[in-house]
């Protein structure tokens, strides 16, 4: 019994070191703040732990937290793998205006909304959508 409990503890550390991380991707203001908007691991192992892709996005919104429109290292997160069944496809940053003041506390006010994105384009990296009092501006991995 504990010749074989050491043995599995020796393929686990095995596993464990023949982990690899490969960068794919990478904008310019992650780069400068020493992160990665995608990851590749994979591992030596089981079929079920050969290949896995996390993706890390900031993931903050100004109206709630001020830093998030100028210092967005401070909220990066890990994407799960998916959201509401669909995959993670990347990053986005929105920025967002109110261009009415509505009452009840919505006033006119420009924020910023970092988040990992599961729908969207990325062939497109940036759109602009204006409706009735407001306005976004979209962009994949910013």
């Amino acid at each position: 019994m504990l010749v074989k409990r050491v043995a599995q503890q020796t393929d686990v550390k095995t596993a464990e070191q023949s982990v690899t991380t490969k960068l794919l991707h990478t904008s310019p203001q992650l780069a400068a703040n020493g992160f990665s908007d995608a990851l590749s691991h994979t591992r030596d192992g089981p079929p079920e732990l050969s290949k896995a892709t996390p993706i890390a996005c900031y993931e903050c919104n100004s109206f709630v937290d001020p830093d998030c429109a100028d210092k967005p290292q401070n909220f990066v997160k890990n994407c799960t793998n998916s959201w509401e069944g669909s995959a993670i496809i990347g990053c986005r940053k929105i920025d967002q205006w109110v261009d009415y003041d509505g009452g009840e506390g919505l006033h006119k006010h420009h924020r910023v909304i970092r988040q990992c994105a599961a729908d969207g384009d990325i062939s497109k990296p940036c759109y602009y959508r204006a409706g009735f009092g407001g306005r976004i501006n979209a962009c994949f991995c910013d």
